[in-house]
């Protein structure tokens, strides 16, 4: 509902002409607690965000509309005044260059309006790039800089947007009228949420044991030698070296494998070790090692890269398990390019077939593989079990583990949210084998029907919900958040999918996070 004129008047004005109305940092809270709990009204505001406004044909019939009017709508759009700065943003926050456009002159004056925008050709579902400008210019501004003052860049910035308004409404003199503010005073509370995001990451695939005395983790896990931190030469190794790594290993696309002669090298200084364990961070063994077998341009290369990575492995084997050294093998996300070393590890000291290492290193994290490196994976597979004299029998193990051999398996599991919360696509629900395997027992659908067993799964399908930018999982999430918490209190699994697993499975995945997390 929008305020009257009056409401207006508990602001004090900092500028008349455009006017500028001052909020202070308390208020500013209580109006952003307000908006952000206040649903936007789909039935308002869509399709006209979406950049329907009845010029282009194609997305008007895609609609079923002939006109769309600018809707009766107020909403809230902050702006960071410092164009670019990563100094101070408020949730939410937009710069400048987002919602004003280039420089015009309106009655002699060189002022900027509101951003123009177009959907293009064709018919486009969601539009997010011209959202943010469109939706502008239904709102009130609100303008701060990152020192919480009223300096002279914010003050023109608010001024800007103002006379933007103005310019926009000439037009259209039934649009309702919409305000300007500037936020003044200090800032007492900052949450560096970039900081905190990396954080996360960082401990979401930190170092954890997967085999005895064999680790995966981050490029962040591995101890910083002094050599990086000359202001402090006495750094602890109880601090920078927790878990007393002797060797670590790095996995990335262009590693040169270690071959026999650095390995002996390395088995040689590492037997110089007292108590296995190393004195300095500077007696830590580095490694490379190969992420992907995707890229060998002949036969033979591939052939090389394999034996010098099952002679890394029987490397590890003998430090982790007869000279008790740990190793960490890491990479820069911990989730990625580490899968191919870790797996082929898992078959070579445990004596697993690959869906067999799947499933250990399941237990233990989250990992990841790219689908071409399944087939460099199986032919590992054959190397290891011939290494080590093992009888191979490919029919009898792809019979016992018929998920694998699926042709909806792509190479991954679906992404684990949580213990019990599976997030991933139309694939991976329809492999049931896979999901039995995993534990999984609960199936939501969202618009996608994977035509599973309802007496092997408990399963909520969300029928007539495409992924269009027009239907709304509003009406739903209630009852999806409910199905989820059901899977979690009978000690069940839930796989929540759609067709790709990105927009539509992740909105409801997110919404239970938000309010059982």
């Amino acid at each position: 509902r929008s305020p009257s004129p009056t409401s207006f008047d508990m602001f004090p004005l900092v500028c008349e002409n455009p006017p500028i109305r001052a909020l202070t940092a308390s208020q500013y809270y209580l109006i952003h607690e307000a908006y952000y709990s206040t649903p936007l009204p789909n039935n308002i505001l869509f399709p006209w965000l979406h950049g329907v406004d009845g010029t282009n044909l194609q997305q008007n019939k895609f609609f079923d509309i002939h006109e769309c009017s600018v809707p009766e709508h107020r909403g809230v759009t902050v702006v960071q005044a410092e164009e670019g700065t990563l100094k101070c943003q408020l949730v939410g926050s937009v710069y400048p260059s987002d919602i004003l456009g280039q420089n015009c002159t309106e009655d002699g004056q060189t002022v900027r309006g509101f951003l123009k925008v177009s959907d293009g050709e064709g018919i486009n579902l969601r539009n997010f790039k011209i959202q943010v400008a469109k939706y502008a210019t239904l709102s009130d501004i609100i303008v701060y800089g990152e020192d919480g003052g009223l300096s002279e860049n914010v003050l023109e910035i608010a001024k800007q947007a103002a006379w933007a308004q103005q310019i926009f409404r000439k037009d259209k003199p039934n649009l309702m009228e919409y305000e300007v503010f500037v936020i003044v005073g200090d800032y007492t509370q900052q949450d560096h949420f970039s900081g905190a995001e990396r954080e996360e990451m960082r401990l979401l695939t930190s170092a954890s044991e997967i085999s005895t005395n064999v680790w995966l983790g981050n490029t962040q896990d591995v101890p910083i030698s002094s050599d990086f931190d000359p202001a402090d030469s006495a750094i602890s190794l109880i601090d920078d070296n927790p878990h007393q790594f002797c060797v670590c290993i790095e996995s990335h696309d262009l590693a040169e494998m270690p071959d026999q002669t650095t390995l002996c090298l390395a088995t040689e200084q590492l037997a110089l070790l007292p108590n296995s364990r190393p004195s300095s961070i500077d007696d830590i063994i580095h490694l490379d090692c190969i992420s992907s077998g995707v890229g060998c341009i002949t036969t033979e290369m591939f052939d090389l890269k394999i034996t010098k990575l099952l002679d890394l492995c029987e490397f590890i084997s003998n430090q982790a398990k007869n000279c008790d050294h740990k190793i960490l093998v890491h990479c820069a996300d911990g989730y990625t390019e580490t899968s191919l070393l870790a797996l082929t590890y898992l078959m070579f000291q445990e004596n697993l077939t690959l869906p067999q290492a799947y499933l250990k290193l399941q237990k233990t994290r989250s990992f990841f593989v790219y689908q071409n490196d399944v087939i460099t994976l199986r032919k590992i597979e054959k190397r290891v079990f011939e290494k080590k004299g093992i009888e191979y029998d490919e029919k009898k193990n792809l019979e016992k583990y018929p998920w694998f051999d699926s042709p909806q398996f792509e190479g991954s599991f679906p992404s684990r949210v949580s213990p019990f919360l599976y997030l991933g696509n139309l694939n991976h629900a329809c492999n049931a084998n896979m999901l039995k395997a995993l534990g999984i027992t609960h199936v939501l659908s969202v618009g996608e029907d994977a035509k599973l067993d309802r007496n092997a799964f408990k399963i909520q399908f969300l029928d007539n919900l495409f992924d269009d930018g027009i239907d709304s999982l509003w009406n739903h999430l209630d009852s999806c958040v409910n199905f989820i918490e059901d899977a979690r209190t009978s000690n069940g699994a839930v796989l929540i999918h759609c067709r790709v697993g990105v927009s539509r499975s992740a909105t409801i995945t997110i919404a239970y996070i938000m309010r059982h997390l």
